[in-house]
């Protein structure tokens, strides 16, 4: 099955679980890491390498940092455990006395290093396996891709297989694993990359083989992988979000702060009353206790002719005394002398 508008970003360290029914797509995706099969457009980017526009000549320095496990082990026949793991380092030259110190430890990984001088014929289905995860990371890879490992194996057996998967994954190894077994997919809760018709479908941070209520951590996780992989989408969504924001602040600022001023101009309206000169002592006393009584006047002063002429020149050349009671209403009445 060939995939289809496929985008998806695995970090390092990361142990992922690709599932789906036969013919979904997997092993398309599987084969394409270890440039097998290729894209007919897109990029893919493993390890490092652009897989897609690499000239051949440089496949075997991109296969150097990939360990690769197959459901058929893929074991050569004439040569014995030992033989089979160095295999994977003699190809690179690696110097006699590292390819015997890396062998014998990997052996002591998977548990093997007493059938060291057996063949292939002689071991369980199992075993088998364990030499071939044995030759996978004995050059040391970022990422180890495994095509149903376990496919052929007892679920007794399949668990020791995956004891030394997440030993290998604990040490730093990123682990791409497809496979059909349920029951280790929804026990070792690990990310799941499901895929139907050649689509991903579902892609959960801790998720197992069925579909389950995504958490927020789940979108939280979704949206920081779509960030890293939009980068300028993101630094555009991002600018013109803060744009946005740095407009509405200076808006709501603005607002208060207009708010505030009318409310102060509105508590500090000047009422201004012009008594004749002949007026009583006790009559303007009088007058400003009326004045006083009304709601929201502080406090009246008394000012003189001169002064009360200098402050408000315009009313005194209309020959117009005006009271002013708010910004909206104003009462008027002839002057008095």
């Amino acid at each position: 099955m060939a995939l289809d508008h496929v985008n998806i970003e695995i970090a390092k360290g990361e142990f992922v679980f690709v599932v789906g029914v036969s013919g979904a797509g997997k092993s398309t995706f599987i084969k394409m890491l270890f440039r097998e099969e290729l894209p007919t457009e897109g990029e893919l980017f493993v390890n490092g390498h652009d897989v897609v526009h690499m000239d051949m000549t440089d496949v075997p320095y991109l296969r150097r940092g990939l360990g690769v496990i197959f459901q058929d082990y893929r074991l050569l026949s004439d040569k014995t455990v030992y033989e089979n793991v160095a295999f994977a380092m003699r190809v690179i030259e690696a110097p006699r006395q590292m390819i015997q110190r890396r062998v014998n430890a990997v052996l002591d990984v998977v548990g093997l290093r007493d059938k060291y001088r057996d063949f292939p014929s002689q071991l369980s289905g199992g075993e088998q396996q364990r030499v071939a995860i044995a030759r996978a990371i004995v050059n040391d890879p970022a990422i180890l891709i495994a095509d149903e490992p376990t496919g052929n194996l007892d679920p007794e057996t399949s668990w020791d297989i995956m004891d030394i998967f997440k030993r290998i994954n604990a040490a730093g190894t990123t682990i791409v694993m497809a496979t059909h077994d349920k029951n280790i997919v929804d026990t070792m809760q690990r990310r799941v990359v499901a895929i139907e018709d050649g689509k991903i479908v579902r892609d959960e941070q801790r998720g197992g083989t069925d579909m389950k209520i995504r958490t927020a951590e789940y979108y939280v996780q979704e949206v920081l992988r779509s960030l890293r992989r939009n980068n300028w989408m993101t630094f555009a969504a991002v600018g013109t979000v803060a744009v946005s924001l740095f407009i509405l602040g200076v808006f709501l600022i603005l607002a208060l702060n207009m708010n505030r001023a009318a409310s102060m101009l509105e508590s500090q309206v000047q009422i201004s009353v012009y008594l004749k000169d002949d007026l009583s002592e006790d009559a303007e006393q009088n007058v400003g206790a009326k004045i006083k009584a009304l709601q929201g006047i502080e406090s009246v002063k008394y000012v003189g002719r001169d002064e009360a002429k200098g402050a408000s020149p315009s009313v005194w050349a209309s020959r117009s005394i005006c009271s002013m009671r708010s910004a909206t209403r104003t009462r008027c009445r002839t002057p008095m002398r």
